[in-house]
């Protein structure tokens, strides 16, 4: 589980999945199991802290139509808010 500290950026682990550091703590140890727990750990921080969560890198997107991960933390990730965009104003 993600511990979450309302005054700091959510940590690198939920940015980009990354299945070597899920290898240890999903059930089942199967690529389905290491997506869904780093679904859940990324709706548990959405759940704790106000700061949001950048969308799905692409390949991510692209893993959850081979997976099969529970419609419920789909749903969580469509339906998160966003940061806003990044502008650079001084361009």
């Amino acid at each position: 589980m993600v511990k979450v500290d309302e005054g700091l950026a959510p940590p690198a682990k939920l940015l980009r999945f990354v299945p070597e550091e899920y290898e240890d703590q999903a059930e089942p140890h199967t690529s389905e199991g290491m997506m869904r727990r780093w679904l859940e750990d990324r709706a548990a921080w959405r759940a704790c802290s106000g700061v949001p969560l950048p969308g799905l890198p692409a390949r991510a997107r692209a893993q959850l139509w081979r997976l099969e991960v529970p419609a419920r933390l789909l749903e969580a990730e469509k339906d998160a808010p966003r940061p806003p965009p990044y502008r650079n104003e001084a361009s």
